[in-house]
């Protein structure tokens, strides 16, 4: 059997000028989709994540309005945050 170990260096320090310059594709489609700044983004994935942790109450609608009630949000917001982050989006490598 080989074995092969691949090392790479990667650089852990970036301005955020070259982090941007770096991910303009990401950010472009990430705003298309209907992230429109990095904080929504977080609260949504908050809100998705609890969604998921409910997992055991079946009913939807149930389920929403529980994870509104928890995060004191309304259950529009649940599902604006579900309808977000169940969209894809394909990025060029």
């Amino acid at each position: 059997m080989l074995k092969v170990e691949v090392k790479f260096k990667v650089k852990t320090k970036n301005d955020v000028r070259e982090i941007i310059q770096n991910n303009l594709e990401l950010f472009h489609k990430l705003d298309l989709v209907g992230v429109k700044n990095i904080s929504t983004a977080v609260d949504y994935l908050h809100i998705v994540n609890t969604y998921d942790q409910y997992n055991w109450i079946e009913d939807e609608a149930k389920r929403k309005e529980t994870v509104a009630s928890q995060l004191r949000i309304t259950k529009k917001t649940v599902q604006n945050a579900i309808n977000l982050m169940k969209q894809a989006i394909e990025l060029k490598i």
